[in-house]
C-alpha cells in the first residue's frame, strides 16, 4: 500500500485532542507502532477504563497508583 506521496503528516484525533505522528511517516511499520502504542493513546488528565493487562502494566511502571472500581447502573 505505502503512504508515500499521499500524506505530509499523520494525526490522531481523540477526545478533542490532536496528536501528530513523529518520525518517518513513510515507514508503515513505524506509523502502525505509533498508532497502537499505549503511550500515544493515553490521554493526560482523563480517567479511562482499563482492562487487567493495562492495570498490570500501570502497576509495573508506577510506584503510586490510585484505582477506582465501580459498577454503572444502566
Amino acid at each position: 500500500m505505502g503512504l508515500t506521496g499521499y500524506y505530509s503528516n499523520i494525526s490522531l484525533y481523540t477526545v478533542n485532542l490532536s496528536l501528530c505522528a513523529a518520525g518517518d511517516i513513510e515507514d508503515e511499520d513505524e506509523v502502525l507502532a505509533w498508532l497502537t502504542d499505549e503511550d500515544t493513546l493515553e490521554i493526560p488528565g482523563r480517567i479511562e477504563e482499563v482492562n487487567t493487562r493495562m492495570l498490570e502494566r500501570i502497576l509495573e511502571e508506577n510506584s503510586h497508583v490510585v484505582v477506582f472500581f465501580c459498577e454503572y447502573k444502566t
